[in-house]
Protein backbone atom coordinates (compact mmCIF):
# COMPACT_ATOMS: atom_id res chain seq x y z
CA UNK A 1 0.00 0.00 0.00
CA UNK A 2 1.22 3.68 -0.76
CA UNK A 3 0.90 6.31 1.85
CA UNK A 4 -1.59 9.29 1.58
CA UNK A 5 1.81 11.11 1.11
CA UNK A 6 2.40 9.59 -2.08
CA UNK A 7 -1.11 9.57 -3.18
CA UNK A 8 -1.76 13.40 -3.31
CA UNK A 9 -1.75 13.70 -7.57
CA UNK A 10 0.39 15.46 -10.06
CA UNK A 11 3.35 17.57 -9.59
CA UNK A 12 4.15 20.68 -10.30
CA UNK A 13 6.33 19.38 -13.20
CA UNK A 14 3.48 16.84 -14.52
CA UNK A 15 1.14 19.94 -14.71
CA UNK A 16 4.15 21.89 -16.58
CA UNK A 17 4.29 19.22 -18.74
CA UNK A 18 0.88 19.14 -19.86
CA UNK A 19 0.74 23.02 -19.97
CA UNK A 20 3.18 22.68 -22.57
CA UNK A 21 1.80 19.87 -24.81
CA UNK A 22 -1.60 21.60 -24.50
CA UNK A 23 0.30 25.08 -25.55
CA UNK A 24 1.82 23.45 -28.49
CA UNK A 25 -0.65 22.31 -30.07
CA UNK A 26 -3.20 25.34 -29.47
CA UNK A 27 -0.32 27.10 -31.09
CA UNK A 28 -0.19 24.65 -33.73
CA UNK A 29 -4.16 25.05 -34.24
CA UNK A 30 -4.29 28.94 -34.34
CA UNK A 31 -1.19 28.61 -37.01
CA UNK A 32 -3.01 25.99 -39.26
CA UNK A 33 -6.65 26.46 -39.07
CA UNK A 34 -6.53 29.70 -41.54
CA UNK A 35 -5.06 28.22 -44.54
CA UNK A 36 -7.79 25.15 -43.92
CA UNK A 37 -10.46 27.77 -43.97
CA UNK A 38 -8.90 29.21 -46.77
CA UNK A 39 -8.73 25.99 -48.74
CA UNK A 40 -12.80 25.61 -47.87
CA UNK A 41 -13.20 28.74 -49.44
CA UNK A 42 -10.97 27.86 -52.50
CA UNK A 43 -12.95 24.66 -52.95
CA UNK A 44 -15.98 27.16 -53.28
CA UNK A 45 -15.00 29.02 -55.83
CA UNK A 46 -14.00 26.22 -57.35
CA UNK A 47 -17.39 24.89 -57.31
CA UNK A 48 -18.87 28.45 -58.58
CA UNK A 49 -16.63 28.38 -61.46
CA UNK A 50 -17.71 24.78 -62.36
CA UNK A 51 -21.60 25.47 -62.43
CA UNK A 52 -21.77 28.76 -64.64
CA UNK A 53 -22.54 28.16 -67.79
CA UNK A 54 -20.53 28.28 -70.50
CA UNK A 55 -20.81 28.21 -74.78
CA UNK A 56 -18.11 26.47 -75.14
CA UNK A 57 -15.84 24.55 -73.02
CA UNK A 58 -14.09 27.24 -70.26
CA UNK A 59 -10.10 27.75 -71.26
CA UNK A 60 -7.84 27.97 -68.63
CA UNK A 61 -7.07 31.94 -68.55
CA UNK A 62 -11.12 32.15 -68.77
CA UNK A 63 -10.96 30.23 -65.11
CA UNK A 64 -8.32 32.20 -64.18
CA UNK A 65 -9.63 35.27 -64.65
CA UNK A 66 -13.51 34.50 -62.88
CA UNK A 67 -11.33 32.57 -59.66
CA UNK A 68 -8.86 35.23 -59.30
CA UNK A 69 -11.98 38.11 -58.83
CA UNK A 70 -12.87 35.59 -55.92
CA UNK A 71 -9.37 34.89 -54.49
CA UNK A 72 -9.00 39.13 -54.60
CA UNK A 73 -11.70 39.99 -52.57
CA UNK A 74 -11.03 36.72 -50.28
CA UNK A 75 -7.42 37.80 -49.55
CA UNK A 76 -6.26 34.40 -50.89
CA UNK A 77 -2.91 36.10 -52.33
CA UNK A 78 -0.62 32.59 -52.01
CA UNK A 79 -2.39 30.23 -55.07
CA UNK A 80 -0.83 31.29 -58.83
CA UNK A 81 -2.06 30.75 -61.79
CA UNK A 82 0.57 27.69 -62.28
CA UNK A 83 -1.58 25.87 -59.51
CA UNK A 84 -4.43 25.81 -61.75
CA UNK A 85 -4.76 22.64 -64.31
CA UNK A 86 -8.08 22.65 -67.09
CA UNK A 87 -8.45 19.33 -69.00
CA UNK A 88 -10.89 18.22 -71.34
CA UNK A 89 -12.60 15.08 -70.72
CA UNK A 90 -15.44 13.03 -72.05
CA UNK A 91 -17.98 14.21 -68.98
CA UNK A 92 -16.92 17.26 -69.11
CA UNK A 93 -13.69 19.71 -68.16
CA UNK A 94 -11.79 19.02 -65.10
CA UNK A 95 -10.80 22.10 -63.17
CA UNK A 96 -8.19 21.22 -61.07
CA UNK A 97 -6.54 23.32 -57.91
CA UNK A 98 -2.92 21.53 -56.53
CA UNK A 99 -1.13 23.76 -54.43
CA UNK A 100 0.59 23.41 -51.09
CA UNK A 101 1.36 26.07 -48.68
CA UNK A 102 4.60 26.46 -46.11
CA UNK A 103 3.32 27.78 -42.64
CA UNK A 104 6.11 28.18 -40.11
CA UNK A 105 5.19 27.23 -36.87
CA UNK A 106 8.51 28.10 -34.80
CA UNK A 107 12.08 28.70 -35.05
CA UNK A 108 12.76 26.45 -38.16
CA UNK A 109 10.32 23.96 -37.85
CA UNK A 110 7.33 24.48 -40.65
CA UNK A 111 4.20 22.75 -41.88
CA UNK A 112 3.93 21.72 -45.49
CA UNK A 113 -0.35 21.52 -46.32
CA UNK A 114 -1.10 19.97 -49.47
CA UNK A 115 -4.23 20.72 -50.89
CA UNK A 116 -6.14 19.91 -53.90
CA UNK A 117 -9.44 19.78 -55.32
CA UNK A 118 -11.17 18.96 -59.01
CA UNK A 119 -14.65 20.06 -60.14
CA UNK A 120 -16.23 19.46 -63.44
CA UNK A 121 -17.65 21.94 -65.48
CA UNK A 122 -20.61 20.21 -67.72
Amino acid sequence: MYSIKNQRGMTFWGWLVILAILGVAALVGIKLFPKYYDFLSVKSIINQIAEEDYATPPKKTQVWDSMYKYLDVNYITYIKKEHLKVKKEKDGTHITIDYEVREPIMGNVDAILSFKHTAIAK
